[in-house]
């Protein structure tokens, strides 16, 4: 550095109180909630919602091994009924979209690809997925194709959930329905679906789930093959963003 070149040094009225000085790096602080509570406006604990023990465990031998060759069994076993909501709340105060990590007195920590595979027992190697975006349209062609549910249902439910999403308790009763017509393979899509919408790819909806996820289970025989780890730790990422936001409930 040359000596005449000047370093800047923030001033005390830089930044925000309690929080970064220099604001270069985390520029989305504004809205996040530490820096709502520092000022007093505490946003409360967040909802936890789970739907897991809703759907019984496939009693058929065929479903269950399509369960078992997918990789997503862990889900089964690890879907909580008791949530630490406090706790879950505490740690989203912590978490910055622009290092992906938490920021703690003792530095900075963030989860990693072992502590996926070590606490959810998902495959963390494999093929990765990119997702479309669908329409109305080719959301209720994908329910009618890989659930056989039929168009009707498939326009009432696109237009209850105001876009391309399923409700979790219309895949139960559509996971209910082809069980007893003994349509394995939309049963287990079913099954399948329900199990990743109250898992690795929960949102704040609560209530429902992207029909576009359809799309890794048509091929059933390929499940297996999918990194299903990462795209569970790609997409935590992206809630824990969302979740760090003041006017996230």
């Amino acid at each position: 550095m040359a000596l005449n070149q000047k370093v800047k040094i923030p001033t005390q009225e830089a930044g925000y109180e309690g929080g970064p000085r220099d604001t270069t790096l985390l520029r989305s602080y504004e809205s996040h909630v530490s820096q709502r509570l520092w000022t007093g406006k505490d946003r409360g604990t967040l909802k936890v919602l789970t739907h897991g023990r809703k759907l019984k465990r496939p009693g058929d031998d065929y479903i269950r091994d399509i369960i078992d060759d997918s990789g997503l069994r862990p889900l089964i076993e690890g879907t909580h009924s008791m949530i630490d909501r406090s706790h879950v709340s505490a740690s989203t105060e912590r978490w910055h979209r622009e290092t992906s990590s938490f920021h703690l007195p003792v530095g900075e920590m963030t989860i990693t690809l072992d502590d996926v595979s070590s606490l959810l027992h998902l495959p963390v190697t494999g093929r990765l997925f990119s997702l479309p975006t669908l329409g109305k349209d080719e959301a209720k062609q994908l329910l009618v194709s890989a659930l056989k549910v039929s168009h009707a249902d498939a326009f009432t439910e696109t237009e209850i959930t105001r876009g391309a999403y399923v409700r979790l308790s219309s895949l139960r009763d559509v996971y209910n329905s082809n069980l007893q017509q003994k349509n394995l393979d939309a049963t287990a899509r079913a099954y399948l679906l329900h199990l990743v919408g109250c898992t690795i790819f929960a949102d704040k909806s609560e209530t429902t789930v992207r029909v576009t996820y359809l799309e890794l289970f048509r091929d059933l025989s390929s499940v297996g093959n999918i990194a299903w780890g990462a795209a569970a730790l790609a997409y935590l990422y992206e809630q824990l963003k969302d979740a760090s936001c003041h006017n996230t409930r």
